[in-house]
């Protein structure tokens, strides 16, 4: 998974009730997302943006001094205890995912 799903839903919803609210359409006339975008010319694009911009990012700091600490965090392991559960997406494999690796 690129971002825990929670977290896409509440992405996605943002960027719905601000197409709502510029249109004006209450949450009480029971329209569809579809329908919203329809009427905007538009689709879904918050969550393609996100990934953009963070690979924008990585590439910016891949392409920094090898010496450089935010480089040395993405090649290393940072050393802490894990907690219990599953671990937890990082950064890093969320942008292995967006660029196809």
């Amino acid at each position: 998974m690129d971002k825990k799903k929670s977290d896409r839903d509440k992405i996605n919803s943002l960027e719905m009730w601000c197409w709502r609210r510029l249109l004006g359409v209450s949450w009480r006339e029971h329209r569809t997302n579809e329908s919203i975008l329809d009427e905007m010319g538009l689709e879904k694009g918050l969550m393609k943006s996100i990934a953009r911009l963070k690979l924008q990012y990585f590439g910016h700091v891949v392409r920094g001094s090898a010496g450089e600490p935010s480089l040395t965090i993405l090649e290393e392991a940072v050393n802490e205890t894990r907690h219990q559960g599953a671990p937890c997406m990082s950064w890093i494999h969320n942008v292995l995912k967006w660029s196809g690796n």
